[in-house]
């Protein structure tokens, strides 16, 4: 691009980068994560600028390179994810990995369907801590509230979760899940 006089990066940047932000957030949920892909698209940008002539090439092509680098990073962690599952399923026998996986599936589709009941904070704080795993610094941070607050609400969470499964299933049934022991039990 040859930018209109007084017009720089910084101009561009301060101009799109919400817009573009969004767009990468749409895809990538991490916030950290987004941020560096916005800086990638920026700075791609910075080295494609010669080749963009108008305002609307700008729009547009932040908007389709910040899309693609998103898609990306998504296919990226779906290939790990799959090479991690292979690797883990060739070193146990497939009927039971497979039998595993599908019970594993069944629990946390029970947790998932408890989590209905929640508020949006609640239910986000206790999908992104308990399910994925974030740490609740992190969390805490992209949500806006305050590590108390954070805890309060997985408290919360986890209580009313246990207390639907425990209605539908019993104590027992808890205890006897791996996957419900680590979620519900360890604090």
């Amino acid at each position: 691009m040859t930018p209109e006089p007084g017009t720089d990066l910084l101009d561009i940047y301060l101009r799109y980068k919400d817009a573009v932000f969004t767009n990468i957030k749409y895809f990538v949920k991490d916030e950290a994560i987004a941020n560096d892909i916005l800086q990638d698209v920026f700075v791609a940008f910075w080295e494609n600028r010669s080749h963009l002539t108008s305002e609307k090439n700008i729009a547009g092509w932040l908007f389709v390179v910040s899309h693609n680098k998103s898609l990306n990073y998504v296919k990226k962690k779906v290939r790990e994810s799959v090479s991690i599952a292979n690797f883990i399923q060739q070193e146990d026998s497939p009927a039971d990995a497979a039998h595993e996986e599908a019970e594993h599936i069944k629990r946390l589709a029970l947790v998932m369907s408890a989590t209905r009941h929640l508020s949006h904070k609640k239910k986000e704080a206790f999908i992104r801590c308990k399910i994925e795993g974030e740490p609740l610094e992190s969390v805490s941070q992209n949500m806006g509230i305050s590590l108390v607050s954070l805890k309060d609400y997985l408290k919360q969470a986890t209580r009313a979760i246990r207390q639907h499964v425990e209605t539908l299933y019993g104590k027992e049934f808890l205890l006897a899940l791996p996957v419900f022991k680590s979620i519900f039990f360890m604090d």
